[in-house]
């Protein structure tokens, strides 16, 4: 609690105090009337360009400064000693999130960080937040269309916006048109993630609402295997445009163009609030972050010079 009182008095603002304690708003809130309760004062006043101490909120920010910014001190050494701190981070993602998000950044915190170590494995949502909330894994990604409950022991974050698309392989493109409706996919072969999959989810909605059903040649478990079938050329697959973006740049695959608008969907990653691997998590995905977003800049730098040399612009 003195904690949360110290860092809403430095920036006289609640959210930016949730923000730098990643906790909502009206934790914050609660535990600063916790506090005024236990004190029997009134510490803070709510106004419309923040919040304002009273006397006694002044008083008593005055006495603990000093001594909360030593213990803040003494926190951050400990916790910023990674390179002697060895552990094994469990972390749960997707076939294609380990291997375009994951992996390069992996490869670049372990030189830094070389007695990290990391555990992959795959499963669906439900039990991945499964695993996590019993403390069987340290970090999972999702999409936050996963998400239909709040959970008061975890910390969700965004990561990026990703784009679902229909591909074929570039040698079978000839039998597709450039743009189809996505009520007239069963017309052709299809290959889609399971029913209740996230962007099964929303094609289905779609059948859903014509009152018809979407029937998919092939099912299948996860977007690497998708993405196997497609190369193979056996129909239009569900594909996240970003994470095949080179092959798209090379003509590998091919995206077919949809006349309905599909939603673009955020991808999140989630870890325990009282995570012993707290400040190890955060580290590594600053990493992820900043490999995403570099490899997105160079992404796109490389298809306007590709354009370019083709005359295109």
């Amino acid at each position: 609690a003195y904690k949360i009182y110290y860092y809403v008095c430095e920036f006289k603002n609640l959210t930016k105090a949730a923000n730098i304690l990643y906790v909502t708003q009206p934790a914050i809130t609660r535990q600063i009337k916790k506090l005024e309760e236990s004190l029997g004062k009134t510490l803070v006043i709510r106004t419309t360009k923040g919040i304002e101490l009273t006397n006694e909120g002044q008083l008593l920010y005055n006495e603990i400064k000093a001594p909360m910014e030593r213990i803040l001190h003494a926190e951050n050494t400990f916790k910023y000693k990674l390179d002697n701190y060895e552990t094994n981070l469990k972390i749960i993602a997707g076939h294609f999130t380990i291997k375009k998000m994951l992996l390069p950044a992996m490869t670049k915190f372990n030189k830094k960080h070389p007695k990290v170590k990391f555990e992959m494995n795959t499963y669906p949502f439900s039990k991945a937040i499964q695993k996590l909330r019993r403390n069987e894994a340290d970090l999972i990604f999702f999409t936050k269309d996963e998400l239909t409950e709040s959970y008061n022991d975890i910390i969700t974050k965004n990561i990026c916006e990703i784009q679902d698309i229909l591909v074929v392989s570039s040698e079978v493109k000839r039998k597709y048109p450039n743009k189809i409706s996505i009520l007239d996919l069963n017309r052709f072969p299809t290959i889609s993630k399971p029913e209740n999959s996230s962007c099964r989810n929303m094609i289905d909605k779609y059948f859903k609402e014509a009152g018809q059903k979407f029937i998919p040649t092939y099912e299948l478990s996860n977007y690497w295997l998708v993405d196997e079938y497609v190369r193979l050329g056996l129909g239009i697959g569900f594909e996240i445009k970003q994470f095949i973006e080179d092959d798209l740049q090379n003509e590998n695959l091919v995206e077919i163009k949809t006349e309905e608008v599909l939603p673009k969907r955020q991808m999140a990653y989630a870890m325990k609030k009282n995570s012993a691997c707290y400040e190890i998590i955060r580290e590594f995905m600053k990493e992820v972050k900043f490999s995403w977003l570099y490899k997105m800049l160079r992404d796109k730098h490389v298809y306007c010079l590709s354009l370019l040399n083709h005359g295109k612009v």
